[in-house]
């Protein structure tokens, strides 16, 4: 592995350590805050919601969240709400 690789990596792993430690509001004030500053388009908010979503958060998305998601410009909101409703003080790890 190239040494200039490594702390890339080190970077990423502390970064998702520090997701895997938040709770599920701190994580979604997070993404919302990235939506709006990237300006990421409303039909891609859920994509990039679910990219990063690891461990049973990621788990609970692709068996009933993935339901949430019907191609409305709702969806964003209704997803966000139907994650702080199953995990409302649980952290999301991997």
């Amino acid at each position: 592995m190239s040494t200039q690789l490594l702390p890339l990596l080190t970077r990423q792993n502390q970064a998702r350590d520090r997701v895997e430690e938040e709770n599920v509001s701190e994580f979604l004030v997070s993404i919302d805050n990235k939506v709006l500053y990237v300006e990421i388009p409303t039909n891609l908010a859920c994509p990039y919601l679910k990219g990063h979503l690891i461990g049973r958060a990621k788990d609970w998305f692709e068996v009933i969240g993935s339901s949430y998601v019907t191609g409305t410009a709702t969806d964003f909101a209704q997803l966000k709400q139907a994650l702080t409703n199953s995990f409302p003080v649980v952290g999301i790890r991997g």
